[in-house]
């Protein structure tokens, strides 16, 4: 045996990053090939990105947008 103690803890999961050094992030991808385009702080200059790829590739008419959210624990209370 190695004599050590385990302890429980309980946490809170909430958005946002502790530092605020994790931004929302917001891409477009197109749904036929997968292509994606640079992530954005915000939709609307996510949504940019379809018009440039369609013109390369008329038929991909698909796109989804992916928004990437951090979050964070905060720890709690020992538990018994």
């Amino acid at each position: 045996m190695s004599g050590r103690v385990y302890r429980m803890r309980e946490y809170t999961l909430s958005p946002g990053a502790l530092d605020g050094s994790l931004p929302q992030l917001h891409r477009a991808r197109c749904t036929t090939c997968g292509a994606a385009g640079p992530g954005a702080p915000g939709s609307e200059e996510a949504m940019r990105w379809p018009h440039d790829h369609v013109r390369d590739h008329p038929r991909h008419l698909e796109y989804a947008e992916d928004i990437s959210r951090p979050y964070q624990l905060t720890p709690g209370r020992w538990l018994p």
